[in-house]
């Protein structure tokens, strides 16, 4: 470079003396151009082109009109006519050109094959020698951009760097045999030693570091930075490698981002991923879609998709394990297949080998899980020494600490259930208690509160406490050591152990006793159900707590039902004040009552009639008719037998039939008007009618007597009467 400026320099000191005419140093025979210099045999030979310089045998020998050009070297720029504001300087440098102008080329055949390429810049011997129409390109370096033909805007630096480029535009290639190979690629950067090497027609690459990208010939949009970064990538695009071997074995994986040294070294195939750190998804082939950031993240990972790996070691031995999430120093370390986990923290699931579809969030959580799957541990240490066990949900720091191989357990809350080894548990405790707040067993569907429940209210006095309604199907409660199984209402000032409502079990050796009791806020126990060994009632109470109503069984009375209270009544299909007004003590409504067995009273039956309807004399009354298959009437009084004794007076026939003539009724029967206002007693006239039945068996018996007497005398005419006849008809 000194010396091409020394020759620059000589050559302006020579034109500014000959700046009024023509300075010729040599052999032409030609006309010349004003101010212009010619140093060499033939050099500026036809030239009228003004302000040039031209130096070295045959130098712009054919320039005809071109002006403000340079050339210095045999045959430099030996077929310009017009070209203008040319630099050429090396033997046969700018050989062809005609019309191109406003180019610089330095060396030995450097622009050689340039014809009308303008504004071209190539440094070094054959650089751009085969460039004929191609412009504003830079070539800089022995056989750089050597086979450019029309390529445009191209930056070439280094020994034969893109010295293969035909047709490439807007590329920049700095290094030796940087892009050596590119044919019509257009828009890369490859910058050192044969980066982009055999890069033919891929576009909008950046190759940047020792044989980055060597192998690339059609990939695209490719950025690679660092030593052997991209080295095999043949079609693979869309991809960035940033890091010393970083995608080294690339060779069509696509739309990849790799950063750090050999992060991806390995890629062959495998497309849309993101590698961050140092060797992170360094064994990693075909595996699509992976995120790992960190060193050694996914670093065997071969053919694993869809995984986020985010931390040092974080999921190292993956291979083909899928869509994971592991977030932390050696989180999912040892995963190798297991897939759809989500290991968030400090080596949690770090013995995951093939467990899928497990959340496992804190420092180590999930630390032995191998086989385990469909887990969610969340907290410092939750679930550390689970292996196989599945479907458990550990919720707070240790919780489930040493459950190995447990499933389907719920643990809520620090430490819960850290002794647990067994499955289907329910723990909600924050200490390391066997007899944690609340204990469940999933399998037999048992829950246990070691505790006050309050629903409805912060502060509960009791074990269960509720503050509003209770809607249940069942309610079992157990008989605690004080009897008193529920208590319901407010405490009675009285007895403040006691409540309005109260059920209580005493389990004693003589009377053991089941009660129920309700109570009123002075104690009276106004409502009571009660067992006591053999004996049971049911009693209502007043508020003086005297007895109303009870109902009982004894073995010793039988069942009963008493209701002690003189005014007390039973109304049945109504209202107590249903006929309250007659005093009735049992009412039937609209219905019938069926009794099977005796109906005795000490006082009336009516029937149709009301109380006062019945005479004082009389215990029955119907109004109305009465049918019965047979009535029995027990007299009290006595029986006509009477009428059989000797002194009877009995009338006689004529002496009866005068009294029926005169009274108009048999003796000692009631008249039709004393039946009609007093009615009769069946008893009674039974007993007249017997009198009468009895009196007319004695008229009969008297009346046979007396027929018999007759039948014997009408005997004794008859034959009396049959013997006079004989003797009549003899005397005939």
């Amino acid at each position: 470079m000194k010396y091409i400026a020394f020759v620059i320099l000589l050559t302006f000191s020579i034109g500014v003396k000959a700046q009024s005419g023509v300075t010729n140093y040599g052999t032409n025979s030609g006309t010349q151009g004003d101010y212009s210099t010619y140093l060499g045999e033939d050099a500026g030979m036809i030239a009228t082109g003004t302000y040039n310089v031209f130096a070295g045998y045959r130098a712009g020998r054919s320039t005809t009109t071109g002006i403000q050009n340079i050339f210095i070297g045999g045959r430099a720029g030996l077929f310009n006519t017009i070209g203008a504001n040319n630099i050429f300087i090396g033997n046969n440098a700018g050989f062809n050109n005609t019309e191109g102008a406003s180019n610089v080329f330095l060396g030995a055949g450097s622009g050689y094959e340039n014809t009308t390429g303008t504004l071209n810049v190539f440094l070094g011997n054959n650089s751009g020698d085969a460039n004929t129409t191609g412009s504003k390109n830079v070539f800089v370096g022995t056989g750089s951009g050597g086979s450019n033909l029309t390529g445009e805007q191209n930056v070439f630096i280094g020994y034969t760097a893109g010295s293969y480029n035909t047709t490439g535009n807007y590329n920049v290639f700095n290094g030796s045999r940087a892009g050596v190979n590119n044919s019509t690629g257009s828009r890369n950067s490859f910058t050192g030693f044969e980066s982009g090497l055999n890069n033919t027609i891929g576009e909008n690459n950046v190759f940047n570091g020792y044989w980055s990208g060597r192998s690339n010939t059609e990939g695209s949009n490719n950025v690679f930075n660092g030593y052997y970064s991209g080295y095999d990538n043949s079609t693979g695009s869309n991809n960035v490698f940033l890091g010393s071997a970083t995608g080294i074995n690339n060779t069509t994986g696509s739309n990849n981002v790799f950063v750090g040294g050999g992060s991806g070294r390995e890629n062959l195939t495998g497309e849309n991923n993101v590698f961050l750190g140092t060797y992170s998804g360094y064994k990693n082939t075909e595996g699509q879609d992976n995120v790992f950031i960190g060193r050694n993240t996914g670093y065997e990972n071969i053919s694993g998709k869809e995984n986020l790996f985010l931390g040092t070691n974080a999921g190292r031995y993956n291979t083909t394990g899928r869509s994971n999430v592991f977030n932390g120093y050696q989180a999912g370390y040892n995963n190798a297949d297991g897939g759809f986990n989500v290991f968030s923290g400090w080596r949690a699931g770090y013995s995951n080998a093939s467990a899928s579809n497990n959340v496992f969030s804190g420092y180590e959580t999930g630390y032995n899980t191998t086989t385990g799957s469909k887990n969610l541990f969340d907290g410092y240490r939750a679930g550390r020494f689970n292996e196989t066990g599945a479907n458990n949900v550990y919720l707070g720091a240790d919780s489930g600490f040493n459950n190995i191989s447990g499933n389907n357990n719920l643990f809520l809350g620090y430490q819960a259930g850290y002794n647990e080894t067994g499955s289907n548990k329910l723990y909600i405790e924050n200490s390391n208690t066997i007899n944690p707040l609340i204990w469940g067993d999933f399998q037999n569907d048992l829950v246990n509160i070691n505790g006050q429940l309050g629903i409805g209210t912060n502060a509960p006095s009791e074990a269960l406490e509720v503050v509003g309604t209770i809607l249940s199907e069942r309610l079992i409660v157990d008989r605690p050591s004080d009897g008193i199984i529920a208590q319901f209402g407010d405490p009675i000032p009285a007895n403040p152990a006691r409540r309005n409502f109260d059920f209580v079990s005493h389990q004693g050796a003589i009377d053991p006793t089941l009660e129920f009791s309700m109570f009123d806020n002075n104690f009276s126990n106004r409502f009571m159900v009660m067992a006591r060994g053999n004996i049971e009632w049911v009693e209502l109470n007043d508020a003086q707590d005297v007895q109303v109503f009870k109902v009982a069984g004894d073995p010793s009375l039988g069942a009963f039902i008493h209701m002690p209270k003189s005014n007390s009544r039973v109304v049945i299909g109504g209202y107590g004040d249903y006929l309250s007004s007659d005093g009735h003590k049992l009412v039937v409504k609209d219905g019938s009552a069926m009794i099977e067995g005796n109906i005795l009273t000490n006082n009336k039956i009516g029937v149709g009639v009301t109380a006062a309807e019945i005479p004082n004399d009389y215990h029955l009354a119907v109004k109305g008719k009465m049918i019965s298959e047979e009535v029995k009437v027990q007299l009290q009084g006595s029986w006509p037998d009477y009428v059989f004794a000797s002194d009877y007076n009995l009338l006689s026939l004529q002496d009866l039939e005068q009294y029926i003539t005169t009274q108009g009724h048999l003796p000692n029967i009631p008249t039709q008007s004393e039946i009609k206002k007093d009615g009769l007693l069946l008893g009674d006239m039974n007993a007249k009618l017997l009198e009468k039945i009895e009196e007319l068996t004695l008229y009969t018996i008297q009346q046979q007597k007396e027929l018999d007497k007759q039948t014997k005398k009408n005997k004794e005419l008859e034959a009396r009467l049959a013997k006079l006849e004989q003797l009549i008809e003899k005397s005939n």
